[in-house]
């Protein structure tokens, strides 16, 4: 601690006002207040509700296949699924199988990568941020995929898919904004990871200064 306290006491000589060593600690002012502002924060968070919003869709994916009688009742089988079903109920019952399943270990996947995020945030990894950014990003396109599967039908059939449609909504409303916050999250970790092994590798230039002259 003390050749640390003696070092950064030293940048005043050895770095002035607008060297490359002033800007890293600007840099590195500038990330703290970002912090103070709610960076972190706002990841928590997002985090919070990302593990609560997983939680909830692995219960239904689970429910779903475990009771798969119980979405009959949903107005989308009623108008469209049924007659599928009738058509070849095999092959119906495997696409659902297999939907089910697909839906519940995609959201377990996530919980998993907003733990990743959250372990890489407290060490300043960005690279741990990674998975969850490639998870969202599929979740997000197949929520876009299904809402607009869904408009469609809404236009062929008398009565609307509102609960459906509802439902998609929810799910990419809350996807999307863990994306935009982990975007925003990712870029301000990267920038502190960088001014930290900048500060580094000066630090250890001044105690190799310090070596020499002494």
């Amino acid at each position: 601690m003390f050749f640390l306290a003696r070092s950064f006491s030293l940048s005043g000589t050895l770095f002035p006002q607008g060297s490359a060593y002033s800007a890293i600690m600007d840099r590195r002012d500038h990330a703290g207040r970002q912090n103070l502002c709610g960076v972190h924060t706002a990841l928590y968070t997002i985090s919070v509700v990302a593990i609560v919003v997983s939680l909830a869709a692995i219960a239904l994916g689970i429910v779903l296949t475990l009771h798969s009688d119980w979405h009959e009742f949903l107005p989308l089988y009623k108008q469209h699924l049924a007659y599928l079903r009738r058509a070849n109920p095999q092959e119906y019952w495997l696409i659902y199988k297999c939907v089910a399943i697909t839906w519940t270990v995609a959201h377990f996947v996530h919980g998993i990568t907003v733990g990743m995020t959250i372990a890489g945030a407290v060490s300043t990894r960005p690279r741990m941020l990674v998975p969850q950014f490639i998870v969202l990003i599929l979740l997000v396109g197949v929520y876009i995929f299904s809402f607009a599967a869904l408009l469609i039908l809404t236009f062929t059939r008398p009565r609307h898919l509102f609960f459906s449609i509802s439902f998609i909504i929810i799910f990419a409303f809350f996807a999307c904004a863990n994306l935009i916050v982990l975007v925003v999250f990712f870029r301000f970790l990267s920038d502190k990871a960088e001014a930290l092994r900048e500060i580094l590798a000066n630090t250890k230039s001044v105690h190799f200064k310090e070596s020499t002259n002494s």
